[in-house]
């Protein structure tokens, strides 16, 4: 596990004091005949060795370590050195150092160490003079105020020593990345080299997008599938523009995996202008049946009504041309894996209107195989900075071979929990995610997502709100889609047969899409969100209006459906743990006048209905409403860190009975 880097805060304006003190300290020392020889004190190196590290959310953290996880503060008092504290371990994010009254410094020290040298100026301003040595093969990317370059922001210095003015408050990024070296496989690059290496931002996320199909790798012929760990395709995939798993990797290599065209003359096709759309099908493929991305030199554009119906083929992969699906384009056919692209935002056909009833989830009708959805990215990101997207996400795949507490609610998990207050009331122990989302994302998506990438001695809390998609209802809507935009590869984790309106409700995704003309890159991260996923933005209380039904459990084959994910957790070592959502008191009890038997109600019938030990007293989590912002369930910043208190003190509460 990385450590914290030093970072020396040297003022040279306090230099000759600390000299002057140190002579007279020694010679203080040699008087009394204390200093032994061999055992000579280490030198000091200025006014202060080590500075308080503050967090992504402003907390001071601690005493900067060195990479080993010790102090380098010296005793100039007594022979010898101090005995270094045990390492405390430091998990990969990024940090915030103060340095003076003004210079914040942000950067990761898994990929780097920091020296900061101030100088003292005129009245309150001063210079300030930044060093970093990157570590382990990662690459600086220079220094950056305000942002990272990541979020647009003007490079400052590709210099590894940056020295500049201070004079008002100001933060400093130090922009860092890791290497994919993508190995074409077969394939071409304008470059005409079989390997290419592209420099992926870490700056912010751990493991960063993969290239998304935008005509980088190209092979006359084939469609290109996945890019994979091994060139035979037998290790870990990665649908294009999702994240592959780096863990603490520098650089990893990635092969392009592609299929192979099927002949034009399988197909039956309609030529419109200068596109193709696909009628039917002639040919018998069993295994992969590849779409071809032109026929006659035109663009292959649609796939029609029932083209590929009834088709023998395992897998279906289209390509990047194709922007149409028409009803029934798959129906009743035998794949059980389907390769698709976001270029896909038009779905055409008679079947429209009604609750999930678009013909969009037509296409897939009668596809009782179909379990494995696989999705290349080509659209720029819609939501990349969207307060349920992207970090949780990358924190979670790093995290996954840790030992782990995932925190899974809606969005009051979002609003009304502190991730990184859990770990380090944990002294570390544990990586703590914040998994709070929308809470009309189906519970049953998450935990199935989750029950793959959870093991022994890992924690799942959650602590849904009143509502049928968090206790398991599993119809997808758009929200999902708009949460895993930047990872589709989370449909790795999930048999899309457990889910309804699938397709309709990416075409409610895909629509949006369409209209957007801002170009995102997947790198871009929200300054308010940390990397544990909490989420601070000065939220002030404000008046709050709503009301508790405690009346919002799914069918019972959605409850069942949550419980059997639970099970395979629990098979797994993961123990599973049942809380409740914040609830603004004078809501909970003025307006919806609740009282305390429909609260012991309601959570009897959470512990009845779903398999897992409740560790919390519902009513515990019923909070002053001043606590609260713009909904019952959102949470202040205040609000968000008083109730994770009492959920630490629950969770150790637990812990210790089990420990007994």
């Amino acid at each position: 596990m990385k450590k914290s880097a030093v970072c020396r805060y040297i003022s040279e304006g306090n230099m000759k004091k600390i000299i002057r003190i140190f002579a007279l300290i020694l010679a203080i020392s040699m008087c009394m005949g204390i200093v032994a020889c061999g055992n000579k004190p280490e030198e000091t190196t200025g006014s202060s060795s080590a500075s308080a590290t503050t967090s992504e959310s402003g907390e001071t953290t601690g005493i900067t370590s060195d990479p080993t996880g010790t102090t380098s503060t010296t005793d100039t008092t007594s022979s010898g050195t101090v005995e270094p504290p045990a390492p405390t371990p430091i998990y990969n994010k990024l940090l915030a150092e103060k340095h003076g009254e003004y210079l914040t410094v942000k950067y990761n020290p898994a990929y780097c160490e920091l020296s900061v040298f101030t100088k003292e100026g005129i009245g309150d301003s001063y210079k300030a003079t930044v060093t970093v040595k990157m570590k382990d093969g990662y690459k600086f990317k220079g220094f950056s105020f305000d942002s990272g370059i990541a979020n647009g922001k003007e490079i400052a210095s590709m210099k590894t020593e940056y020295t500049f003015d201070v004079e008002k408050e100001c933060t400093l990024f130090v922009n860092c990345a890791m290497t994919y070296a993508y190995h074409l496989n077969g394939g071409a690059h304008v470059s005409g080299k079989d390997t290419v290496e592209y420099d992926a931002d870490v700056t912010y996320y751990k493991n960063p997008n993969s290239l998304p199909e935008r005509g980088y790798f190209k092979r006359d012929g084939y469609v290109l599938v996945e890019y994979n760990t091994k060139a035979d395709g037998t290790g870990e995939g990665t649908s294009l523009g999702s994240r592959p798993y780096v863990g603490d990797r520098a650089k990893i290599d990635l092969y392009c995996i592609w299929a192979k065209e099927a002949p034009a003359s399988d197909f039956e096709y309609e030529k419109s202008g200068s596109e193709i759309k696909i009628t039917g099908y002639k040919g018998s493929e069993e295994g992969t049946l590849a779409v071809p991305a032109k026929i006659d030199g035109l663009a292959v554009t649609s796939i029609g009504k029932r083209a590929l119906a009834g088709t023998k083929a395992e897998t279906i992969v289209l390509p990047a041309s194709v922007m149409e699906l028409c009803e029934e384009a798959f129906a009743d056919s035998e794949m059980s894996t389907l390769v698709i692209t976001d270029a896909i935002i038009k779905f055409t056909g008679e079947t429209t209107g009604g609750w999930g009833m678009s013909a969009a989830n037509t296409v897939i009708d009668g596809c009782e195989n179909l379990a494995n959805l696989r999705i290349n990215a080509v659209l720029y990101p819609l939501y990349v900075t969207y307060i349920e997207s992207n970090m949780k996400y990358d924190y979670m795949l790093w995290a996954k071979d840790r030992k782990k507490i995932v925190y899974v609610a809606g969005s009051s998990g979002q609003f009304g929990f502190v991730a990184e207050d859990m770990e380090k009331a944990l002294d570390d122990e544990y990586v703590v995610v914040n998994y709070g989302t929308n809470a009309n994302i189906s519970g049953a998506f998450w935990m199935e997502y989750l029950s793959k990438l959870m093991g022994e001695d890992d924690i799942l809390l959650w602590a849904p709100e009143d509502g049928q998609y968090l206790f398991g209802n599993n119809r997808l809507n758009n929200r999902l889609w708009r949460s895993i935009e930047c990872n589709y590869d989370i449909f790795r984790y999930v048999d899309i047969r457990n889910y309804t309106n699938v397709f309709g409700s990416f075409e409610s995704q895909q629509t949006e899409k369409a209209k957007n003309s801002t170009v995102r890159e997947y790198d871009r991260f929200n300054d308010a969100i940390n990397n544990n996923g909490d989420l601070f933005n000065n939220r002030s209380a404000g008046p709050v209006k709503g009301g508790f039904t405690f009346n919002q459990f799914p069918s019972e084959e959605c409850i069942a459906f949550m419980n059997t994910q639970f099970d395979k957790m629990a098979e797994n070592g993961v123990k599973v743990y049942i809380s409740f959502a914040p609830m603004s008191k004078s809501v909970l009890y003025d307006i919806a006048k609740k009282t305390q038997a429909d609260l012991d109600e309601y959570s009897g019938n959470v512990a009845k209905n779903y398999h897992g030990t409740v560790i919390s007293n519902i009513a515990d989590h019923a909070i002053d409403s001043g606590y609260f912002a713009d909904s019952e369930w959102h949470m202040t910043d205040a609000g968000a860190h008083l109730r994770t208190e009492i959920l630490i003190r629950e969770l150790k509460a637990q812990l210790e009975k089990e420990a007994k």
